[in-house]
């Protein structure tokens, strides 16, 4: 095909399907609740009514990228590399701060709650972790992509320059930290990618039945079919099975 063909190819593509702008996105934050249900983050700054302006507020933010760690492996022959891990990059969030400075309040309590600034205590794991969605609508506001960090907490909260030249507006930068992320399919309505091998899917089918979807929807939590308190397994029943 023609240089000329190909361009008009592509036109026509673009005409029809259209191009995804960085513009249109949401992200949510489910607030971190310890083993009694209970925020481990002061209510007034986990308010279903706060948690819908830090949404309103996010300026901008990144979906999330991944690698592949390799070592070099020289069985006989040449050396070729081999993969060893998943690595994730953190996900990188940006706010405006409202004129309560609750925005601020808010991932300093989240913070703070990891590990106490004053006694240097840690707190539990699950308590302080959440998910995040990220989710990419179209220029007809549909929802088109979607990635759900998992376990995930701030791991660092910006500092602020002020200064009294210039009206510039703050803004807030938040580095959040994950275990994985998934990929939510919106036309099977499943995941894309599963965050469990077959062994421990087949073992948590036999533990919530026809609760699961093909592949357990990548994980342990989805809003979308059942709740958190389905996934809750014996942890020593949970181990032996693979012992």
């Amino acid at each position: 095909m023609s240089e000329t063909g190909s361009l008009q190819s592509f036109i026509s593509e673009v005409k029809n399907g259209g191009l995804m702008k960085t513009t249109h996105f949401a992200v949510s934050i489910t607030v971190p609740t310890d083993a009694n249900n209970r925020t481990t983050i002061p209510g007034a700054f986990a308010s279903s009514q706060a948690l819908k302006k830090y949404i309103m507020f996010c300026d901008s933010t990144n979906l999330p990228g991944t690698s592949l760690g390799t070592v070099d492996v020289s069985a006989y022959g040449e050396t070729r590399e081999s993969p060893t891990q998943r690595i994730y990059d953190p996900v990188n969030l940006t706010f405006y701060v409202d004129n309560d400075m609750n925005i601020k309040k808010f991932f300093d309590a989240w913070i703070n709650s990891i590990i106490n600034p004053i006694t240097r205590n840690h707190a539990y794991y699950k308590n302080y972790t959440t998910l995040v969605d990220i989710i990419v609508y179209d220029s007809e506001h549909h929802e088109k992509y979607k990635v759900t960090l998992h376990e995930a907490f701030p791991k660092s909260v910006s500092d602020i320059q002020l200064s009294y030249a210039g009206e510039g507006v703050m803004k807030l930068s938040v580095s959040m930290q994950y275990r994985y992320y998934t990929v939510f399919n919106y036309e099977t309505n499943d995941v894309i990618e599963s965050a469990v091998n077959t062994k421990i899917s087949n073992f948590l089918k036999q533990k919530i039945g026809d609760k699961t979807t093909s592949n357990l929807s990548g994980g342990f939590y989805n809003s979308l079919s059942f709740q958190q308190s389905d996934y809750i397994v014996n942890p020593a029943t949970f181990q032996s099975q693979f012992q």
